[in-house]
């Protein structure tokens, strides 16, 4: 079994990372830094692989054998480096990214730890949990009447916490619920082109990053912001039901 960190995006999905040394970034260097979006690591190992060997040329031709001896060593020094850090510099390009470290497990592939992992932040979380972390009480009334006016659509819509937000589907998700200390934000999956020009508290997040599902977002405080906004969830309950 191997230990992996798993890491996971808003939008992009999960990514797992073997602790240890790193044998793909070993054998193919700058290869394996490009597949893994390490572009600067990349570039620099070939930067470095060309100054070596231009060194190398001029030297050989006046101190011989034992000068390119060292440099084959150095070069080799190189390879260690990526095996042993790789995995490091990874991680820290996901965390870079926006991706966020959710769970260390044991697993044989990466796809298994994914699995996993996936499985089981999808078994541990409760809409409780969503609200006692971190809502007032006018915004613990106002998330209940939210769940229960979504609930009440269809007997078959399910709600699905997550660790930061909540997802109420039936097919496929409806609206994606993400409650804050002040506010309620709505993610509801439809497209900006639905929404009145008249819509208030909208915001189009087709091309930002965010947690759960759909382009449409709506950040209410109180039961009046949210009566406005009735008309939305139910377009998306007759869209993606």
């Amino acid at each position: 079994m191997k230990t992996f960190d798993v890491y996971r995006h808003p939008t992009q999905g999960y990514e797992a990372v073997k602790s240890g040394f790193s044998w793909p970034a070993f054998f193919f260097t700058w290869i394996w830094a490009f597949i893994k979006g390490l572009w600067g690591v990349g570039l620099g190992f070939i930067g470095i692989m060309f100054v070596f060997v231009m060194i190398e040329t001029i030297i050989l031709r006046q101190a011989g054998s034992v000068s390119g001896a060292l440099f084959m060593f150095l070069e080799f020094l190189v390879f260690i480096l990526f095996g042993v850090v790789g995995n490091e510099w990874r991680s820290n390009n996901l965390k870079g990214r926006g991706y966020e470290h959710i769970r260390t497990l044991e697993a044989e592939t990466p796809d298994e730890a994914i699995a996993s992992c996936s499985t089981i932040s999808a078994s541990t979380y409760t809409i409780e949990e969503q609200l006692e972390r971190k809502s007032s009480d006018d915004i613990k009334e106002l998330t209940h009447s939210i769940r229960d006016f979504i609930l009440g659509l269809d007997e078959t819509i399910e709600e699905i916490p997550k660790k930061l937000y909540v997802a109420y589907k039936v097919s496929q998700n409806i609206v994606c619920m993400e409650v804050r200390e002040k506010t309620v934000q709505l993610f509801l999956n439809l497209k900006p082109s639905d929404i009145s020009s008249e819509a208030k508290n909208y915001r189009d997040v087709s091309v930002i990053g965010h947690y759960g599902t759909g382009d449409v977002e709506f950040t209410i405080s109180s039961l009046e912001e949210f009566e406005e906004i009735k008309q939305y969830i139910e377009l998306a309950y007759n869209k993606n039901r």
